[in-house]
């Protein structure tokens, strides 16, 4: 069992009964999101039998660490990544900016908006909300992880490049703004004869 195993619905679930204060009900709870069974599966069984199980958890223990993949493919169809945010439409950009501007940041609401099969158009032939419970049920945390890993970077440095470009154009107005107020006062001082 590794994080390769865990998909975006069990992740919630595992962040949900790490919540839980007492050790072994904890344990119980991740072993039942695990090996989907019920958690009073686990109640008989002998301690001995108990602890050989929660050897499965171990790998909780490592962060949730893979390689990006630029395309995803579930049940036979393949996704890709929209990484080209100056090409989204409008309302692509806005889902996201929805999403990611949520209190509970929704990984499976994110891979939805940034991957989609070839020849669907977002908003149009491509709705996300039609394909969230698809990525919560088949994508890995390692692969929703990575993905954002990558797309939030790439994002941080569109902002970055967008403020240096707001900046620099801020800073010609500014520059054509005190060269206007420049002549104006010129042609007032010529106008009224002040030097």
């Amino acid at each position: 069992m590794n994080w390769n195993d865990i998909n975006i619905k069990k992740y919630k679930m595992i962040e949900e009964a790490s919540k839980e204060n007492d050790i072994m009900k904890r344990s119980i709870k991740l072993l039942a999101i695990v090996e989907d069974k019920e958690e009073k599966d686990y109640y008989d069984l002998p301690i001995g039998d108990l602890k050989m199980k929660m050897s499965k958890l171990l790998f909780m223990a490592e962060k949730p660490e893979g390689k990006f993949k630029d395309k995803i493919v579930i049940n036979e169809t393949t996704y890709y990544l929209q990484d080209r945010i100056n090409k989204w439409p409008a309302i692509q950009y806005i889902d996201y900016m929805n999403v990611v501007a949520e209190e509970d940041l929704d990984i499976a609401k994110v891979m939805a908006i940034i991957y989609m099969p070839k020849g669907l158009v977002y908003g149009e032939t491509y709705d996300p909300i039609d394909y969230y419970e698809l990525f919560l049920d088949n994508i890995s945390i390692i692969d929703a992880f990575s993905a954002a890993d990558f797309f939030f970077n790439s994002y941080q440095i569109l902002i970055k490049t967008m403020v240096k470009y707001s900046l620099k154009e801020k800073r010609k107005k500014k520059n054509k703004m005190i060269l206007k107020i420049q002549w104006l006062v010129n042609r007032i001082k010529q106008k009224f004869g002040i030097h």
